[in-house]
């Protein structure tokens, strides 16, 4: 950084790099924290690709609920900040054990910082 004199008193100023290394750091924060973030083909966003995908549990009221939460930012019940949905579920085959194993993968939606979180659960037979 390059100093600067004002009455008396020496600051540190940042160089050109520094500032637009700043901006592109926050332009990133601000990215990561849309929840509409395009994915690598550029056409749907990654939930859209999450429900076309991965929602084999999920009813006509759940999906719309989902897309509204990350279009429009709607709670539909204004009383209850978290909403956990079940989202998706698969059957298959352990590969070391060959037992059967049932995933089910859920979609925490939170109406206060309208973020989501994914979980999943593994059940053995």
């Amino acid at each position: 950084p390059k100093a600067a004199e004002t009455s008396g008193q020496v600051k540190n100023m940042p160089q050109q790099e520094d500032v637009q290394e700043v901006k592109h750091q926050q332009e990133q924060q601000q990215q990561a924290a849309q929840p509409n973030v395009a994915t690598q083909s550029g056409t749907q966003k990654e939930w859209e690709v999450l429900l076309a995908n991965r929602s084999n549990r999920l009813s006509d009221e759940e999906r719309e609920r989902v897309r509204r939460f990350f279009e429009d930012q709607y709670n539909p019940e204004p009383g209850q900040d978290l909403c956990r949905l079940k989202l998706h579920e698969q059957k298959s085959t352990d590969p070391t054990s060959g037992k059967a194993i049932k995933e089910t993968f859920y979609l925490e939606l939170d109406y206060r910082t309208f973020t989501s979180k994914q979980s999943k659960k593994t059940k053995r037979y």
